[in-house]
Parts: C-alpha cells; structure tokens; sequence
C-alpha cells in the first residue's frame, strides 16, 4: 500500500508522545488494550530499554564492570539476546535495508518491480533482493518482544482522507514496515500513523544499532503486517491516526507487469519514457 510508502531516511527530533485522555479512548481501542502501551520519552530510554552493548572504553578502565554489563545486555535485554542468534548476513540485510536496498526489498514485496528491475538491481549489488528479504524476515521472526508499545511514522496528506471515515477498518502491507519508538516532530501541522504492537515473537524487531542511522530510533515491522484502524485524534495542530497491528500474513512475492508499473508511475508522477525502457 502507497501509505507507508517511506524510506528509513527521516529525521527524528525527540518530543514527548501525545496524550488521549482514557475518557477520550474509543470502544475500539478499549477492547484493544490501547491504553496500556509503553511509551518511550526518548531515544536513551528506548536503548536502555532494548538494550545497549556496554562502551570498550569501559573494559580499560573497569574490566569487571564492563563484563558484568556485557552479561547483562547478551543474557537479559531484548536486543543483547536477539543479536546472538542472528547471523551476520542476516544483519547485514537488516542494515542494507535500512540504507540503499530499500526501495527495491519493498518494491518487489509490494509488487511494484518488473522481473528486468529486479535482475538490473540484482546485477548491481552484492545481494539478490529475494535473498535480502529472507533474511530480514527470517531475522524479525527471531526477536521476542517483551511488553506492547508504541511506535510512530510519518505520513502523507492523502492518508487522512482515505483513513478518516475508515475507522474501524483493516489494512495489509506485503512490505516491511519502517516506525520509530520516538514521535518524529519536524514543524507542527504533521500527520502522524501511532501505532500499537503486540509483545511476542516475530512481530518486529528493535533494529536502531543496524541501522546506520542511531538517531531514528528504528523498530522494523515484519512483511505482510495486518493493521486495524482504531481513532483518528489530533494533538494540538497534528492529525495523529490511530492503529493496532492485529496479526501477519505473509504472501509469496511476485514480479509486477510492464503497464503495472507504469501506471503506478503515471499516478504519483514519476513517469518517464526515458525510466519505462528499463522495465
């Protein structure tokens, strides 16, 4: 779906979360337990949360409190845990994801790439995109998320004229989906997608240290994510629409047509001769 349609490439200014008063909750997000999620104030609070490897210069000065730490993050924190059992090809594709090959990985997931894009992209890297995607998925499915919280992304104007008579309703992304645990402020008047996620395995993944980018404070969301739409509120001048992820199904993935493309072009305004030639 063209609504979170983003690259991790955003910039995120630590702000405090809005506040819905409980009396303000709809029936909806009663029955969903909205309002016991945990929140983050701060990027520093979310990484003391997931867990953060202990700092080398600490093991010169202090060896014993350094290896106590290390214990802590490898044998108690979500992110210490999580991180010795993936692999580092599966990293890898994390953090190209995060970086360069993310158009591409969603692309084909939300068949938006002929199979000559794909090969060209293919040719071009040092990874096939379908062997990315597996190990992104494969790497999410592992990480055990202890308690429900809150994420944040960033959306188009358009979204809230297809979202705001819609509560209520579901959605589907066959794509990965890029959030943060802090609300992206840039200037007031924005549109915000606040977004509810089970604790359990396999959901997402707490992925910020992969990222390449540490400021965004990235939890990734697994392929094929399923989405109720639960309130749309405003917090002073942002629309801020409301959502829980209800569940996951997972699609094999399939090459988009020719005219495909090019009419997904022509509607977002991108369409060149000169690009179709490619397809």
């Amino acid at each position: 779906m063209e609504i979170l349609q983003k690259s991790c490439a955003v910039e995120y200014i630590e702000v405090e979360p809005p506040v819905f008063r409980p009396e303000n909750m709809t029936e909806i997000e009663t029955e969903a337990g909205l309002e016991e999620l945990k929140e983050f104030s701060s990027g520093e609070a979310a990484e003391e949360y997931f867990g953060k490897r202990p700092d080398r210069s600490l093991r010169r000065s202090n060896r014993e409190e350094y290896d106590r730490q290390l214990d802590y993050f490898k044998t108690q924190s979500p992110y210490g845990k999580w991180s010795q059992q993936t692999t580092s090809q599966e990293e890898a594709s994390i953090t190209n994801y995060c970086g360069p090959d993310y158009s591409a990985i969603n692309g084909l997931l939300r068949r938006e790439m002929t199979e000559n894009q794909v090969k060209l992209w293919d040719d071009l890297g040092n990874r096939k995109i379908s062997e990315m995607i597996s190990d992104i998925s494969s790497a999410i499915s592992k990480f055990d998320l202890p308690e429900d919280i809150k994420v944040f992304r960033t959306c188009e104007n358009d979204v809230l004229e297809k979202l705001q008579t819609k509560i209520g309703s579901t959605f589907h992304d066959d794509g990965f989906v890029s959030t943060s645990v802090v609300r992206e402020k840039q200037a007031s008047g924005n549109i915000f997608m606040e977004i509810s996620v089970p604790k359990g395995q396999g959901v997402g993944a707490w992925v910020n240290p992969l990222s390449g980018k540490p400021e965004e404070y990235e939890f990734l969301l697994n392929r094929g994510t399923d989405f109720l739409v639960t309130d749309i509120g405003q917090d002073g001048a942002d629309t801020i629409i409301r959502m829980k992820v209800t569940g996951r199904t997972e699609t094999e993935w399939s090459y988009a047509t020719k005219e495909e493309v090019i009419e997904q072009w022509k509607r977002r305004g991108v369409y060149s001769e000169e690009s179709a030639k490619l397809l």
